[in-house]
């Protein structure tokens, strides 16, 4: 009796674990859902309902007959669209290498290197992260200005690398500890240097924590928008979230939300296709590194 009773209750959690898990997994899948059924539909569903009128619906939205590609050609034929997803790739990269460069080097030393104040500049960086980056939004601007970088690429990747090190550093930082160092020991002992024992040791196996890292940095990049909005005006530098906006409000009598839908769409490719490849890898990073540190 008792046996029966445990297996219902472990059951019964079991079923609403599982209730739970599904309904968390709709709520998160819906959205993405939405806005590639909606780049299929017709366009006139759109308008109608923002016309107020009673032709199409949200089943015609979600479920759309028959779907079709006119956005996606709309959106793919932009000369401007193909700029600002080139900017997008430039940028994000750009600033994937250089935190990934720089956490690398500045990580390892703060978790292997003793001397004065070690301890504190990984907390310090930590700290930074916490700071809202709208925050520092005038000072940046007044920064970007007063060098001569403004309306530029280089100012959107000096940004983004500003904001995506504290963090990296402290994940990377809590990746390297969580390594033995007798593997350095060992490498050394064999005639390796530091450096040496860094990179011919340490960086293989810490390839988990670096694709984290550098897919924090590149997504950090890719979405952000505030700072790209303020720091670029010209077309030839905006970067691909302010593009999908400009798609939006292109048309001055209505708001073109099938287009939109479109273009954010083709926009969260790369970002999926990335996460998909990489989501082992990524996973692995973010657990090891949470090991110690």
């Amino acid at each position: 009796m008792i046996k029966r009773l445990r297996r219902s209750r472990i059951l019964g959690t079991h079923r609403r674990r599982a209730v739970l898990a599904l309904v968390i997994t709709i709520l998160t899948i819906f959205p993405v859902y939405f806005m590639v059924s909606g780049a299929l539909s017709h366009p006139d569903i759109f308008i109608t309902r923002l016309g107020g009128q009673t032709e199409g619906g949200l089943v015609d939205i979600l479920f759309p007959r028959p779907p079709i590609l006119q956005h996606f050609q709309t959106v793919l034929s932009d000369a401007l669209f193909r700029r600002y997803l080139i900017n997008s790739l430039i940028v994000a990269t750009i600033t994937m290498a250089l935190a990934i460069l720089v956490c690398t080097l500045g990580a390892y030393s703060l978790a292997r290197l003793r001397f004065p104040g070690s301890n504190m500049i990984g907390r310090v960086a930590l700290l930074t992260y916490t700071v809202p980056s709208v925050l520092l939004l005038i000072p940046l601007f007044k920064i970007v200005v007063g060098v001569g970088i403004a309306d530029s690429l280089t100012s959107l990747v000096l940004t983004y690398t500003t904001f995506a090190i504290p963090f990296s550093l402290w994940m990377l930082r809590a990746f390297f500890q969580s390594l033995p160092p007798e593997l350095e020991d060992a490498a050394m002992v064999d005639g390796a240097g530091r450096l040496g024992a860094l990179f011919r040791v340490i960086l293989p196996l810490s390839v988990p924590g670096i694709a984290a890292t550098a897919l924090f940095a590149f997504i950090l990049a890719w979405n952000e928008f505030l700072f790209a909005l303020i720091f670029t005006s010209s077309d030839d530098v905006r970067t691909l979230p302010i593009g999908v906006a400009l798609t939006m409000t292109r048309e001055q009598t209505a708001v073109d939300w099938a287009t939109a839908m479109a273009a954010s769409t083709i926009s969260s490719l790369p970002i999926f296709i990335v996460v998909m490849l990489g989501q082992r890898g990524f996973v692995r990073g973010l657990t090891a590194g949470g090991v110690k540190g």
